[in-house]
């Protein structure tokens, strides 16, 4: 077995224990918020669709099956959106939060909403041309291959995802911390010293993406054929950012507000975890 196939063996059993282990974590802490649901069964589904790729991949590759590499590149690049999708729910449990940290009513949280509804229809709508395009006008077969594409669609539809890496978690941040800067809600020290760790763990998040981005751009135009270029490329910029926000969205701090009805302003520093 050459390096290729061990280096996504090893890949696609992290994504099943990152997927496994996503799912655990959320049935333990018992959320029951939809949004809390919608984004962990999108962070699971989209590892799990990762994991089959790199076996997938590593099947075709030793000749096992045959499925070719226009089927392989849509296992490949719907795992991207999922998670971008995740994303922008996690936005949208942020805002859930900050309200009712803070009891702040008549907020534009429904305004954020329909726009994330909207935005995401988009870019759904795109993908989905992009494969149609990519199955009926190019004829040619593809390489079989992770994320180098080969045919045109492939490379548009790759150069969409970058596009997308590079703008939308840069202004979901912003945004965040917007809102999450304008509440009125009290903050103890821990409560502080947690945005602060928060904080870190987002700004750390928007350089992976960027990171991301623009290494989704170089590898369309110029792939970069090493068995390791994977490896750190998903476990450093895939793995690690969707791992620090399912961190966030699992600590005791955004979990209690994720259920059951918000406290009082005033009485959620001193209710015991439910």
């Amino acid at each position: 077995m050459d390096d290729y196939s061990q280096s996504h063996i090893f890949l696609s059993a992290l994504y099943f224990v990152f997927s496994f282990g996503a799912l655990i974590g959320y049935r333990i802490k018992h959320v029951w918020e939809k949004y809390a649901i919608g984004f962990m069964l999108l962070v699971v589904l989209g590892g799990l669709l990762r994991a089959v790729s790199f076996l997938l991949y590593i099947l075709e590759l030793n000749d096992v099956i045959h499925l070719g590499g226009k089927i392989l590149n849509v296992f490949s690049v719907l795992p991207s959106f999922l998670f971008i999708t995740a994303y922008t729910i996690s936005l949208i449990l942020g805002l859930i939060i900050n309200e009712r940290k803070s009891s702040q009513k008549g907020s534009k949280v429904d305004l954020y909403k329909r726009g994330i509804l909207i935005f995401n229809i988009i870019m759904y709508v795109v993908v989905l041309v992009f494969i149609v395009l990519d199955f009926s006008l190019d004829t040619s077969e593809s390489n079989v291959s992770v994320n180098e594409p080969t045919t045109t669609m492939e490379s548009a539809l790759q150069l969409f995802d970058a596009i997308i890496y590079l703008s939308t978690p840069i202004f979901i941040f912003v945004v965040f911390f917007i809102i999450i800067k304008k509440g009125t809600a009290p903050e103890p020290s821990s409560d502080l010293k947690t945005r602060q760790v928060f904080a870190i763990i987002i700004v750390s998040a928007i350089v992976c993406f960027v990171l991301r981005g623009v290494l989704v751009i170089v590898t369309t135009f110029y792939p970069l054929n090493y068995w390791w270029k994977d490896v750190v490329y998903y476990v450093i910029l895939e793995v690690l950012p969707l791992s620090c926000l399912l961190y966030i969205m699992s600590t005791h701090e955004s979990q209690k507000y994720l259920q059951g009805s918000p406290p009082l302003l005033g009485e959620h520093y001193n209710r015991p975890y439910q």
